[in-house]
């Protein structure tokens, strides 16, 4: 309809505005929550060499390290690490031997490729295995710590952290990247506002500031921005909304950035947060969303039909029947 970003975000947020706030900070996203195993690999984007070093330790990122690292992955060669009892161990391949060797005992190792901010440059790629899910990863630095178990055997937690400021908002994925630029602008303010919200609290139980998933945002690495056709409109929406190397646009009230949420559908009216958690929030009034029930442009929920059984709903009331 021809709204701007801000227009978009006032209608949803009232009392606000859409302001520059500093966004230089690190967050540290988990992408792999209490596994038994994990594989990495190096990729390259370009016919220039790529690097992957493995450090022993937690490093703090964007900090170059002077000290040797552990191992070097070569292109075509693999690392993983998996639990055994309450033990962490490791495998690396190499693809010129065939060899196999292993890391020294360790609970907690940082891994770096060329494209992070401490090892310039952009033609490497992290690939990460789980299972049989495969994900990619540009930017920042991996984080592989040791979670010991009581009763339970251990676990792995997987941790990439990165800047807020770009790296992280390049990899959300909210929204497709084929939405018109404003609405695409829009995600990413309201993103960047929700990243700023919980940039100081990490959390013991995820060793991260927020989950990948949409327990927190939906954080999905280097697949965002490298969709064909579609990815570089995202990225143009992440470098619209940056003011300048350390700030970018967020949704504030006198200055400060505000708690936001989001949701793809609101069934034709937005929810007030005293219905859903008891408190209120000023500035989360509830407003009409008209667009959330038209086919046109929402088909998939505009209308839908789910059916649940009387002893479901029951249950729910703490009725009897």
């Amino acid at each position: 309809e021809g709204k701007t970003a801000t227009e978009i975000l006032t209608h949803y947020y009232s009392g606000v505005e859409i302001a520059p706030v500093d966004d230089s900070a690190f967050l540290r996203i988990n992408i792999a929550d209490k596994i038994q195993s994990v594989t990495f690999t190096n990729e390259s984007l370009s016919v220039l060499p790529s690097v992957l070093q493995i450090f022993p330790g937690d490093l703090a990122p964007g900090v170059v390290e002077t000290s040797t690292p552990a191992a070097t992955l070569s292109l075509g060669g693999s690392l993983t690490f998996s639990i055994l009892g309450q033990a962490l161990i490791s495998a690396i391949s190499d693809p010129a031997t065939g060899a196999t060797t292993a890391l020294p005992q360790g609970g907690i190792w940082t891994i770096r490729w060329s494209g992070t901010t401490a090892l310039p440059g952009e033609n490497s790629l992290l690939r990460m295995k789980v299972g049989t899910t495969t994900k990619r990863y540009r930017y920042g630095q991996a984080q592989i710590k040791l979670i010991p178990g009581s009763l339970t055997s251990a676990a792995i937690i997987v941790t990439n952290t990165l800047r807020l400021h770009d790296e992280y908002l390049r990899g959300i994925g909210e929204v497709p990247s084929s939405w018109p630029n404003a609405a695409l602008e829009a995600q990413v303010i309201a993103a960047r506002t929700f990243g700023l919200a919980k940039k100081d609290n990490l959390r013991k139980i995820c060793d991260c500031n927020l989950y990948s998933s949409t327990q927190d945002q939906n954080f999905v690495g280097y697949s965002k921005e490298g969709e064909p056709r579609y990815g570089q409109f995202w990225r143009a929406a992440v470098d619209a909304t940056a003011v300048d190397e350390g700030s970018g646009l967020a949704i504030t009230i006198n200055q400060l950035p505000v708690s936001v949420f989001f949701s793809s559908s609101s069934g034709g009216m937005t929810q007030r947060p005293v219905d859903v958690w008891g408190t209120q929030i000023p500035h989360l009034i509830s407003v009409p969303d008209p667009w959330s029930i038209d086919p046109a442009v929402n088909k998939n929920f505009a209308k839908w039909t789910k059916k649940v059984s009387q002893r479901v709903m029951a249950k729910a009331f703490g009725l009897t029947d």
